[in-house]
């Protein structure tokens, strides 16, 4: 995706409290899985000594196949209170939150980060540069090219 660095991940995992993470080539980590069972999780800016500057794809989602072939989100998390150290969030994560608030720092959202069926109010920090929230959504000013 154009304009979106994504550093790579090193082989050094770890874990600590409900969370496992990666360390980055940059030397931040990002969240890979969480493990907890809690409604509200405050997310911190640091594991290991080291700022927590992403989520990894499906790292809070918990797939429970419900029919053949179909799956749906049986994770708890109702809310979540991002650390304003995060600059990515990766697709296919929150599906039961009643609000989300981004960060300023946050500059990669990915697809279907967030599920919309519980969702009552969607903000941004204003400070924010690449996104903006209106009428209930998160809006990007960035533009895409193939």
């Amino acid at each position: 995706m154009a304009g979106v660095v994504m550093p790579e991940m090193t082989a050094k995992a770890a874990v600590e409290g409900n969370y496992e993470y990666e360390e980055r080539e940059d030397g931040s980590v990002w969240i890979t899985h969480y493990t907890g069972k809690e409604k509200k999780v405050v997310i911190p800016s640091q594991l290991g000594g080291k700022n927590v500057t992403g989520i990894a794809d499906q790292a809070f989602v918990v797939w429970v196949e419900v029919m053949p072939d179909f799956v749906e989100d049986a994770s708890t998390v109702t809310e979540v209170v991002f650390p304003d150290t995060l600059t990515y969030i990766g697709n296919w994560n929150f599906y039961q939150l009643t609000s989300i608030h981004i960060p300023k720092n946050v500059t990669y959202i990915g697809s279907r980060a967030f599920g919309t069926e519980h969702v009552e109010s969607i903000t941004v920090d204003s400070a924010n540069t690449v996104y903006r929230s209106e009428n209930n959504a998160i809006i990007t000013e960035r533009v895409f090219l193939p």
